[in-house]
């Protein structure tokens, strides 16, 4: 009988030990934060989630990571075409505005032309001040001031020159365009902010940001447009212009010309 009882005693005393030393090993993984797939029993009750049976951090760190952009887009298939209408957006308007960029920039160009013409053909003071006549009579400077009159009638009129409203026409219609190119630079860094604030991983937009960007995105892709078409009309007002003054003056020579015919006596 003592026997047994002694036999009991050392197994219960082997299984306290290794009791004592689970527990010590387990104190020390809880320490140092190292999960060996058994129950913590030495992190305090509020690292360790009820319900899920999880730690807490797991928990978060779980939750954080379906809140990533990279987690919605592979398993919300709703926020999935959400994002993607976002970004067709603005692949659509980014298209847009470089082919409204180069209207305009061909159009200010060929503005500029025409401005450097006018220029070249304005009347000029002694010291080289160019000068245009209004369609009042006064003679005005590139500002607009008038001349006082002592000094227009030291000018030399040839009666081609361009009038001041020719001249301000043009120059109202280069800052029309530089207006334009700006507008447009704003819009490619609006779309570009909005580009950058769809694709963060960390903060992602909500659906209802997905949406409005969207309708943003779209707005800007339609000014563009709008900018677009009244470059291409403006430049091709001035082709017209053009070619309509190229046969005004060509009609003019022609008329001075004495008719001649070769044989004939002068």
């Amino acid at each position: 009988m003592d026997r047994y009882t002694d036999s009991f005693n050392e197994h219960s005393e082997s299984l306290r030990l290794k009791r004592e030393a689970a527990d010590r090993d387990d104190y020390s993984f809880a320490q140092a934060n190292i999960d060996v797939g058994r129950i913590r029993k030495h992190l305090p009750a509020e690292e360790i989630d009820p319900i899920t049976g999880k730690k807490k951090k797991q928990t978060e760190i779980e939750a954080a990571i379906q809140r990533t952009l990279d987690w919605l887009l592979m398993n919300d298939a709703a926020y999935r075409q959400a994002h993607e209408n976002l970004m067709g957006s603005i692949r659509s308007a980014q298209t847009a505005t470089q082919t409204a960029l180069d209207q305009v920039m061909g159009t200010l160009q060929a503005e500029q032309s025409i401005m450097d013409e006018i220029l070249s053909s304005a009347a000029k003071l002694t010291d080289g001040t160019r000068v245009f006549k209004d369609k009042d009579g006064k003679v005005r400077n590139e500002d607009g001031e008038i001349i006082p009159p002592e000094l227009a009638a030291t000018i030399e009129w040839s009666g081609q020159e361009p009038s001041y409203e020719e001249y301000l026409a043009q120059r109202q219609r280069i800052e029309e365009l530089e207006n334009y190119e700006r507008e447009l630079r704003g819009i490619e860094t609006e779309i570009g902010e909005i580009h950058e604030r769809g694709n963060r991983n960390d903060k992602p937009l909500t659906p209802e940001e997905l949406e409005r960007n969207t309708d943003r995105v779209d707005e800007l892709e339609k000014r563009t447009r709008e900018i677009e078409e009244n470059a291409k009309a403006q430049l091709s007002n001035d082709t017209e212009a053009t070619a309509s003054n190229t046969v005004t003056a060509s009609s003019t020579v022609q008329e001075k010309v004495p008719d001649i015919s070769f044989g004939s006596k002068p």
